[in-house]
């Protein structure tokens, strides 16, 4: 995800803002003078500032669509199995799953794809209160509440 457009796009919307105020000001103080030039050079400088901004906005699309491109690059299916067998594997899932209180890795159904790969059980990390063997005592509770079992 480090592309040319990651950066460009917000310092491009920084620069065409600051310049927009930038005009705007000047615009307050060349109006009272009534120079006909100085109009020009403001038509000018504004028409530069729009094209700032329409560039900009291109790049943030740019930048959508490789975001998104490289969400769909990733394989989670092989990363839970890796996940289900790699001791260090796990410690990133759980760290993940805790600090964004999810369990899994697509949607509100990921907690689903940890049941083929940990046979029928959760990880510690996914459950509400985490205490250890939470995981695997999830299952009894499920029928239950399942909001207050594991996240979704």
């Amino acid at each position: 995800m480090a592309s040319g457009n990651f950066l460009a796009s917000p310092v491009l919307m920084i620069i065409s803002s600051s310049l927009s105020i930038f005009l705007a000001l000047f615009g307050f103080i060349v109006m009272p003078k009534k120079q006909f030039n100085l109009y020009i050079t403001i038509a000018c400088l504004g028409l530069v500032v729009f094209i700032l901004q329409i560039i900009a906005v291109v790049f943030s699309f740019l930048l959508i669509d490789n975001v998104e491109s490289d969400f769909t690059k990733v394989n989670v299916d092989a990363e839970l199995r890796k996940a289900a067998q790699d001791k260090q594997a796990m410690t990133v899932w759980d760290t993940l799953q805790i600090q964004y209180k999810c369990c899994g890795g697509r949607g509100n159904s990921g907690y689903d794809e940890w049941e083929s790969h940990l046979n029928g059980t959760y990880p510690d990390s996914c459950c509400t209160v985490r205490y250890e063997g939470c995981g695997r005592q999830a299952h009894r509770t499920l029928e239950s509440n399942f909001s207050q079992t594991v996240y979704e």
